[in-house]
């Protein structure tokens, strides 16, 4: 009983990992992207230097780099939380493959 309620937990945490990976994927490819757009912007009023430094603190570039941070460690303590998981049935798997080979010993036989 308590290896298939591990196994379900196991999958559910790699497969928590994967779509958080593939999101914060995702959204690291457009951190560049997302940069030029606010940096166009600030342009057309101010300097390449001081557009650039202004886009860097932008709100919302700010928040977007809070957003990717955000994925990448839900996808780190997914990963964790699997890696534990299946240590965890492994190391209770060993258990009682080492119970059973006890169990399953011959034992001499005593000479009287």
């Amino acid at each position: 009983m308590r290896y298939e309620v591990l196994k379900s937990k196991i999958a559910a945490a790699g497969k928590k990992y994967y779509e958080a990976r593939q999101i914060s994927k995702r959204l690291e490819e457009l951190l560049p992207s997302q940069l030029r757009t606010i940096t166009r912007q600030y342009r057309k009023k101010f300097k390449a230097g001081k557009a650039e430094r202004l886009a860097l603190k932008d709100p919302e570039y700010v928040s977007f780099l809070n957003q990717v941070a955000t994925m990448n460690n839900l996808s780190l303590e997914s990963r964790v939380l699997w890696e534990t998981r299946s240590m965890l049935l492994q190391s209770w798997q060993m258990s009682d493959s080492m119970q059973r080979c006890r169990e399953n010993r011959v034992k001499p036989n005593k000479i009287k």
